[in-house]
């Protein structure tokens, strides 16, 4: 068998546009013009408009040529490359749980300083087991969370949470618990924050869900706690 050539491919020459027009593009060019369609269909896609603004030839399109400032490009780009978590009740009720102070810092700390380096989402369930507690703490969850995003409880997380109780991988005691896991399945968050040890984080568990949903065809959330999302240089 012959081996690969790796030689650099000659220049490709456009003879349709005529003796007058006649053009001859290197490989490197075509890249350097191709590079500067893709990062225009980008950001028209991330604004849902175009904004460049015309040039009269493709080939000097200048990407600084541009009707938003770079910080609003900056900050698009970098919204939609935030990972998406779905906060389970107990981290929650960790933020303000004196009886357990080393579990509490590590929850205010992640909260206050990591926490916008995601896409965070709560759903319904977490406000309900919310309104459950007492004040004045019930006040002080609900106003903790109370400009989180939710994830709706749909039809296909509820077949999804029963599946689980169906199959023997959370107990119907603890069908809140497998919820919680079908609502961030089904919305593919990137990551379940929860401190559940017992029940949602239990590793035995985890590796149960990932098989059923697998199977079944649904994503497959991480399963984390806030203490493995801090920042080890802050």
């Amino acid at each position: 068998m012959r081996s690969a050539s790796y030689a650099p491919k000659p220049t490709t020459c456009n003879k349709s546009l005529g003796t007058d027009d006649h053009k001859c593009i290197s490989p490197s060019a075509q890249y350097s013009r191709d590079a500067k369609n893709v990062k225009k269909q980008i950001l028209t896609v991330l604004t849902g408009k175009s904004i460049f603004q015309e040039s009269s030839s493709e080939d000097s399109a200048d990407l600084t040529d541009c009707s938003l400032p770079p910080t609003s490009v900056v900050e698009l780009v970098g919204k939609l490359m935030k990972k998406s978590l779905y906060i389970e009740t107990s981290v929650i009720g960790a933020y303000l749980d004196n009886g357990e102070p080393f579990r509490r810092d590590l929850t205010i700390r992640w909260w206050e300083h990591e926490l916008a380096d995601y896409s965070p989402y709560i759903s319904p369930l977490v406000v309900r087991e919310l309104e459950r507690t007492e004040e004045p703490r019930r006040s002080a969850y609900l106003n903790l969370v109370r400009d989180v995003p939710k994830f709706e409880i749909s039809e296909e997380a509820a077949i999804l949470a029963d599946g689980y109780v169906s199959r023997g991988i959370f107990h119907r005691k603890y069908v809140a618990d497998a919820l919680h896991v079908a609502i961030a399945s089904v919305n593919k968050a990137d990551l379940l924050v929860t401190w559940d040890f017992g029940y949602i984080a239990n590793v035995h568990r985890q590796a149960r869900v990932q098989l059923f949903n697998t199977i079944a065809g649904f994503f497959v959330p991480m399963i984390v706690t806030p203490e493995f999302l801090i920042n080890a240089e802050f």
